[in-house]
């Protein structure tokens, strides 16, 4: 019985080093990744803070395409963030622009964008609305990419009306133009 305690007793021991060492580690790990995590919010204040300043700026100059590309920043941000309320206010703000303006290819890519954040705020019928006039517009422009992105964005549209036949229908549409291709981002999007 004597025998049994000291390797109990060294047992132990190695248990509490072996949790410590792990917990230093968690430590060291954690403060990492909040250093990181600081580092990336700074950098997003900054650019938040340079879009609004160029967005401000060109709404005073009444330079509407400059104004337009800046509120599409604006909402892109706002987007990456999952503020989707401050990310349709100015993706609205950038159609109203583009539409005083020539419909380049700014006007379709807000549209698809609009299109998907109405699909996570549940706003179904504008969600399909903007898809569709996505979608015009980068037909007009036989823009393969955007029309392709815009298919994958309708599918998972469909997806989650539960019509999965329409869903599976666009998707495989979007991936037959863009099968050709060798751009394997461009397909990762759909």
């Amino acid at each position: 019985m004597l025998l049994r305690i000291p390797y109990l007793g060294m047992l132990l021991f190695w248990c509490t080093v072996h949790v410590a060492g792990t917990s230093a580690t968690l430590h060291a790990q954690a403060f990492s990744s909040s250093a990181h995590d600081l580092q990336t919010e700074q950098q997003d204040q900054a650019d938040f803070v340079e879009a609004k300043t160029r967005y401000r700026q060109a709404l005073a100059a009444r330079d509407t395409a400059a104004a337009a590309k800046a509120g599409f920043d604006l909402g892109e941000l706002f987007y990456e963030t999952g503020n989707f309320e401050y990310a349709l206010r100015y993706y609205l703000a950038t159609v109203r622009l583009l539409h005083s303006t020539t419909k380049g290819p700014l006007l379709a890519q807000t549209y698809a964008r609009l299109g998907t954040v109405y699909l996570y705020t549940n706003d179904q019928e504008r969600s399909l609305q903007s898809l569709e006039a996505a979608l015009e517009a980068f037909t007009a422009r036989n823009d393969s990419l955007g029309m392709a992105e815009t298919w994958g964005r309708m599918g998972h549209y469909w997806e989650k009306q539960q019509d999965y036949p329409r869903a599976l229908q666009l998707q495989q549409k979007a991936l037959a133009y863009l099968l050709p291709a060798t751009d394997s981002v461009a397909i990762a999007r759909i």
